[in-house]
């Protein structure tokens, strides 16, 4: 037998003009979730059917008591043919053309269950660097150096790094301790050939290693020299890195004694010295001879080499004999 099946679906919450349902045993199923299955109570040609689905984009089936759809133009077999509907949100008022003899009206919300959660997609590309923080460039003595995330610190020679959490100022605070090296003899140079003057004449030299001092640290220095052809006054000086800091005149001829002459960092830093000296003295009995200051000062960076040396000049022609020369801290 032939029926007609009426599927209508709601846009609004307004009547709406009715599409013929087509020929079958009724429509199929409507959305996603459970249907719901409610009584079309007879011999009432106005129905008003509550099925809770809280909106009013439904689906809805109906068919009569003989189980066949009941479309805009019925089927003779049914009683009625729908004529109106009004969707609602929880319940619908529908129209018929005659007074049905009962039957069910099934209502399917118009989305669907939410489907299963999909699989995680693939990892993405990394993203771009971000920019350094606070420090933006690290430099030694002047030169710019690669920048890195981390800065690492390392103990050396003399010197000690340590670091600690200072979490209540949020930062880790390191500090750099100079020691003086052990103590021993750094350089002996014996007797040489006589150094004829010619100018400003180096006698002796010694080259002391950076950070031999240390903060605080001292280097002691003694030297035998003799005045062996002439007899003019000739000028000595000391000379620490690249200045003079101790000078004498003289023309004696016997050999002359310097002994421990000092040079120390002040406490706490390398980079600012005191230089003190006994005078020299002869063998020839003569009084002992000062040099230009028993205590001098310097500001030379001993944490770099720096270059110790005695000079003479004044009178050309003349000839000097060194014949010792010890530095030891």
């Amino acid at each position: 037998m032939k029926t007609l099946a009426a599927i209508f679906m709601a846009a609004t919450a307004y009547g709406q003009q009715l599409v013929p349902g087509a020929g079958g045993s009724g429509g199929g199923g409507g959305g996603g979730t459970t249907p719901v299955t409610v009584a079309i109570p007879a011999n009432t040609a106005s129905q008003t059917l509550t099925h809770n689905l809280g909106t009013v984009n439904h689906i809805m089936d109906c068919y009569d008591s003989g189980g066949v759809g009941m479309g805009s133009t019925s089927p003779s077999a049914s009683s009625a043919a729908i004529t109106g509907w009004t969707p609602g949100a929880n319940s619908d008022v529908i129209g018929f053309s005659g007074t049905p003899s009962g039957g069910t009206c099934v209502f399917y919300s118009g989305s669907g269950l939410q489907g299963p959660t999909g699989a995680t997609g693939a990892t993405g590309a990394n993203g771009t660097n971000g920019t350094n923080g606070a420090i933006s460039q690290v430099y030694n003595n002047g030169s710019a150096q690669t920048v890195r995330p981390y800065l690492n610190l390392i103990s050396g020679s003399n010197a000690t790094v340590t670091c600690v959490d200072n979490s209540g100022a949020t930062r880790t605070d390191c500090t750099v301790a100079s020691t003086a090296a052990s103590s021993g003899l750094l350089n002996h140079q014996g007797q040489l050939a006589p150094v004829t003057i010619s100018g400003t004449t180096t006698i002796y030299t010694y080259t002391v290693p950076a950070n031999t001092l240390g903060a605080g640290g001292c280097i002691n220095l003694n030297f035998l020299i003799q005045h062996t052809t002439g007899t003019a006054s000739e000028r000595f000086d000391l000379n620490w890195g690249g200045t003079t800091v101790l000078m004498i005149s003289s023309a004696d001829t016997t050999p002359w004694y310097a002994p421990n002459i000092t040079i120390c960092n002040n406490a706490g830093v390398t980079n600012a010295q005191q230089i003190t000296t006994p005078p020299f003295t002869y063998n020839s009995g003569n009084n002992p001879q000062p040099w230009s200051a028993i205590v001098s000062t310097a500001a030379i960076d001993t944490t770099a080499n720096v270059v110790l040396k005695l000079t003479c000049g004044n009178n050309n022609g003349d000839a000097i004999t060194p014949v010792s020369w010890t530095v030891w801290h």
